[in-house]
């Protein structure tokens, strides 16, 4: 809350239909804060589950809501992108991919919805890592038998496998269960080296999605054990003593686990989820996964011609024979960190990067394809 009193600006508070936008609306209000709140928008049209369910939260705290829908675009005009991933690169000093340089994106059907969540999940959901054979199976799986992009050489893949198991090794020496191992390894090389360095400063100046990320609520989730955190119970502990209601409006697609009363003794309601009508098809995808679709071969040329120190790790061959049609959600994060590697390389030097004319480095211009 500590930015909230270094400012008297007013917040206008983007509510999604999920767990996390309502939690974190409700530890404002529950502190003081309703007045600051001007009203709550969703973007999606108006039957949107998303909007229905937020609509329901705004109602109930009697905060004025506005959805925002202007239509079906499937790719983002990005006036300036180039100048935005050189500024990104100087500000995380390349900790950070790209990515989330434009706002997610679902597209369904004919109307697109914007937003991102962000908090410590229970990694592996509620699949099984009980033993030893099932945990390394699922890590390597979630980290793409350690080649997300499929154009590491053999050499490099492997190495990054035999980190993975020495990393099991460690955490089994440390007596770590094995449910624990995902979001100790989510905790200690996403939370606490990205979120917490680079959110920290941004969540130090202005209102920022992590502000309530903090040391104290990353340790009690975690020390809460992996079955806590499959069932949500944080989430449905906070709005609980926030306000009854909020645990007894229906979310967007989501529900809580009945087995959620065996570990709070409190009565858990069985809601019924908003979903979209029948016949939409859904699938994820953000604006810089189009502009990836849509540039891949000159990203691929820019890469291998800055390729520089990568060559230790990249195969060539496997990049330059990459086409867009195979790149997967899974793939773009890490094949826009290699672009960024790129950026950095065409640079050598950080000093240089905000002063540096982009056609002159000959970086994509990235024009939309509507333009």
């Amino acid at each position: 809350m500590r930015v909230l009193d270094l400012t008297d600006s007013r917040i206008d508070f983007p509510l999604s239909g999920g767990k996390d936008s309502r939690l974190l609306l409700g530890l404002l209000i529950a502190a003081g804060y309703r007045d600051r709140v001007s009203g709550t928008y969703t973007n999606g049209p108006e039957f949107s589950p998303e909007v229905v369910s937020a609509k329901a939260v705004a109602e109930h705290f009697r905060l004025p809501h506005r959805n925002i829908w202007n239509g079906t675009p499937t790719r983002q005009n990005l006036p300036n992108l180039r100048e935005k991933l050189l500024a990104h690169l100087h500000l995380t000093e390349g900790e950070m991919s790209p990515i989330d340089l434009t706002t997610g994106t679902l597209i369904r059907n004919r109307f697109t919805l914007t937003g991102q969540e962000a908090g410590l999940r229970n990694i592996a959901g509620k699949r099984d890592v009980s033993t030893r054979a099932l945990l390394q199976q699922w890590m390597f799986v979630h980290f793409g038998k350690a080649d997300f992009c499929g154009v590491y050489t053999d050499a490099a893949a492997e190495k990054g496998r035999q980190e993975l198991i020495d990393y099991i090794d460690q955490c089994e020496r440390d007596g770590t269960p094995h449910e624990q191992i995902p979001s100790r390894h989510r905790v200690e090389f996403r939370g606490s080296r990205w979120v917490s360095r680079v959110w920290g400063i941004m969540n130090a100046t202005e209102f920022a999605p992590q502000i309530f990320r903090s040391e104290i609520i990353t340790k009690a989730t975690y020390n809460s054990g992996a079955r806590s955190r499959q069932l949500e119970e944080f989430h449905f502990q906070m709005l609980h003593r926030i306000d009854r209601k909020l645990v007894e409006i229906p979310f967007s697609g989501q529900i809580w686990d009945p087995e959620l009363e065996s570990i709070t003794s409190t009565h858990v309601p069985q809601l019924t989820p908003i979903r979209w009508p029948e016949g939409f098809t859904v699938f994820s995808q953000r604006g810089m996964f189009g502009i990836m679709q849509d540039h891949f071969d000159d990203i691929k040329s820019f890469i291998i011609e800055n390729i520089g120190s990568m060559d230790d790790f990249i195969d060539v061959d496997k990049l330059a024979n990459r086409d867009a049609a195979s790149i997967q959600t899974g793939h773009v994060a890490p094949m826009w960190q290699l672009f960024q590697c790129a950026l950095f390389n065409a640079i050598n030097d950080f000093g240089d990067l905000l002063s540096t004319n982009a056609d002159a480095m000959g970086m994509p211009k990235f024009q939309s394809e509507q333009d």
